[in-house]
């Protein structure tokens, strides 16, 4: 089996890797693999698999499948190849805009020191280049290059490897971790209610933790529930001394609304122009029609609860939705009241948010957790199901 392989470079060529028999079940387009590209080691995007190689075409193995399962869709690696004809960019590079930053990995030269050496028997910047790698240990040769000049300084790095003082090493570099730990807090055991209320007469402040805490089902992040009762960890900490609560880890991703709880809102009733509208467009969703529709009306005239309604419905088939906003108009309020309707089914992407929050965002959208994205025009490659 081979693969067709593109990189995030502005040369639009697809490349053709061979793929080992213990990974061709997995290695789907829209996958990630990493593979040897000139002499690094680089991360590119499979575009189309084959059973051939192009003939006369001597083809190097995949290094690692780096994705279980595609990040990027049928549908969305359709749409790259539209935006890199239209735009007259590379495919690679296309599909680098569809993900979020940290994704990619590749190759990089290190120089790590391996031995001490009398400074006598070296020139001024083997001096540097010795003192860096001491306070710093690896460090990437560009890097290395930055901070002790260039003038003369691969001439000076072969000498020093060639005495057997630094070595030069290959390292992976790129990807990125977004994932975090947080602190959450669970009730422990089956307490006897004459020991709770020794707790609710002699400290109010606990007392007031403990049931935040059954409100919220006996887990709540600690942060969240020292913010509810307005305590500190401490205090949290004490119940804990204690025996009524533990205090654990949990591994989660960043959100940028993740403190914007909204209740849900109650349904609304709509009015003979809104049905007109909820029901032509929903015709189309219904038949899988790709159609375009422009409502007319003032600010405040109920074009939102239209949006709302349709995608509602289209919910209900285990369709997605995307909503686009302009990014002036992309505030609490606005995300208030797609989460009010959707709940957890809601999440956001816009420019404001960290490479961690957009990541989660997207990680969200790509496992089928969330349905409904509200974005700017780039929310358009978010990777929605169906």
């Amino acid at each position: 089996m081979f693969v067709n392989v593109v990189f995030p470079i502005p040369h639009d060529q697809q490349y053709t890797y061979a793929v080992s028999v213990e990974l061709q079940q997995s290695a789907k387009p829209g996958c990630r693999v990493l593979v040897p590209f000139g002499q690094q080691k680089r991360t590119g995007y499979v575009v189309q698999c084959s059973e051939t190689a192009p003939p006369g075409h001597e083809t190097k193995p995949i290094i690692d499948l780096l994705d279980a399962t595609p990040l990027l869709s049928e549908h969305l690696i359709k749409l790259a190849h539209w935006v890199s004809s239209y735009y007259m960019c590379s495919l690679g590079e296309t599909i680098r805009a569809f993900l979020p930053a940290g994704m990619q990995q590749q190759s990089k030269k290190f120089v790590e020191l391996t031995a001490d050496v009398e400074s006598r028997s070296l020139t001024i910047l083997q001096r540097k280049i010795i003192s860096t790698l001491q306070k710093k240990g690896s460090v990437q040769l560009s890097s290395l290059q930055r901070i002790v000049g260039s003038k003369g300084f691969y001439y000076n790095i072969a000498g020093l490897s060639d005495a057997g003082t630094i070595r030069l090493v290959e390292k992976l570099v790129g990807h990125r971790d977004f994932s975090r730990k947080v602190n959450f807090v669970k009730l422990a055991g089956n307490h006897q209610s004459e020991e709770v209320e020794k707790v609710l007469q002699r400290a109010p402040r606990q007392a007031a933790v403990l049931q935040a805490l059954q409100a919220s089902g006996g887990v709540e992040q600690l942060s969240r529930l020292c913010n509810a009762v307005n305590c500190s960890s401490q205090t949290v900490r004490s119940l804990e001394k204690k025996g009524f609560v533990e205090i654990f880890e949990r591994v989660v991703m960043q959100d940028y609304y993740g403190d914007l709880q909204v209740p849900k809102a109650s349904r609304l009733v709509l009015n003979k122009e809104q049905e007109h509208a909820v029901g032509r467009i929903s015709e189309s969703v219904l038949r899988n029609e790709s159609m375009t529709f422009l409502l007319l009306g003032v600010t405040g005239s109920g074009k939102t609860q239209v949006y709302i309604e349709v995608m509602r419905q289209a919910l209900q088939m285990d369709k997605g939705a995307i909503v686009m906003v302009p990014e002036i108009a992309l505030t609490p309020q606005t995300v208030s009241r797609f989460r009010a309707e959707f709940q957890k089914e809601v999440t956001v992407v816009h420019s404001r948010m960290s490479q961690s929050e957009r990541y989660a965002a997207w990680s969200d959208l790509q496992q089928g957790k969330c349905r409904v994205v509200v974005g700017p025009r780039s929310a358009v490659f978010a990777p929605v199901k169906n």
